[in-house]
């Protein structure tokens, strides 16, 4: 007969161990950012690392510089060099996004693979994208400047980036055309032909801008410049590794993402979520056409237009 003492240490080997779900996720699109993102966008790897994991009823924040009231410190659970601390469940579980969310640090706001509905490589490839958004947030007076593109309406919370009144309807017809025209684009990538339908595709664009109204056209420039970018970003990072056996498939995934996206645009139907795309594809237009873009970025924030005016004239 076992002794009491045996079948303790028997009960506690059964016992579930806690660890932070996915963290080996979160650590390789940490470290891809790291070695490759700089390659992309030069100081990308000095924006804050911070990423608050929405597992069940639990939240993990990761990788933050201090702290923080209402957390608690749980060192036992430390990744890598990453701190961890936790509380109970704030956030909606399905929650993917970055903003200032803890602590007024730019943060990645995250739910599980399981719960945003994507397998762990898309999920992963998606915090490169948040990464990115990370960046942006952090560049110097980013919260003022899109503040003083007079679009919030009195919104103080931000929430004005995803629910402003973009004639979508209105604009369905041109955006369609717009997205055509990008196809033929980026399919003349390597031929030289490019040059030619990358000028068409911005003299387009400028006539597409001019048909919306003033504030949807600053709207149109601040989601491309913003969500397009970062969905490039995920292209172009892969790319930058796509000799890794790690990153080649995922970067072959992008490729293909780029130009289904296109194919998919629909204001009526998707919202702002076809500007993900056709921004995408933008960014990739001036990459083949001029990598400079890249240096204009921040001196021209939220403002694609400004970038293309100074590229694409022949």
């Amino acid at each position: 007969m076992l002794a009491l003492s045996s079948l303790a240490l028997m009960a506690a080997s059964f016992q579930t161990v806690e660890t932070v779900p996915h963290s080996d996720l979160i650590i390789e699109a940490r470290d891809i950012s790291r070695a490759i993102g700089n390659s992309v966008w030069p100081g990308l790897s000095e924006a804050p690392e911070t990423v608050l994991l929405i597992a069940g009823e639990t939240e993990y924040l990761i990788c933050h510089h201090r702290p923080v009231e209402g957390f608690v410190p749980r060192p036992e659970l430390q990744i890598d060099e990453c701190s961890v601390e936790t509380r109970e469940r704030v956030f909606a579980p399905h929650f993917l996004a970055s903003f200032p969310a803890v602590d007024g640090t730019p943060t990645i706001v995250v739910g599980t693979p399981e719960a945003t509905n994507r397998d762990p490589d898309d999920w992963m490839v998606t915090l490169l994208h948040e990464h990115v958004h990370k960046m942006q947030d952090a560049m110097p007076g980013a919260w003022q400047n899109a503040n003083a593109l007079d679009l919030h309406g009195g919104d103080t919370s931000g929430m004005w980036m995803l629910n402003y009144p973009f004639d979508h309807d209105g604009a369905a017809a041109a955006a369609r055309a717009l997205a055509d025209q990008a196809l033929v684009t980026l399919e003349a990538r390597g031929t030289a032909a490019f040059e030619m339908e990358a000028f068409e595709y911005a003299a387009m664009r400028t006539d597409f801008l001019a048909s919306l109204t003033q504030a949807d056209a600053r709207y149109y420039d601040f989601q491309v410049w913003k969500e397009g970018v970062a969905r490039w970003s995920e292209l172009a990072i892969t790319r930058s590794g796509r000799n890794d056996a790690r990153l080649a498939p995922l970067h072959a995934r992008q490729e293909t993402r780029l130009l289904d996206g296109l194919h998919a645009v629909d204001l009526i139907r998707q919202q702002r979520v076809a500007f993900y795309a056709m921004g995408s594809a933008e960014a990739e237009i001036l990459e083949t056409l001029a990598p400079e873009w890249r240096q204009l970025y921040q001196q021209h924030m939220f403002d694609m237009s400004a970038i293309f005016e100074t590229i694409s004239t022949p």
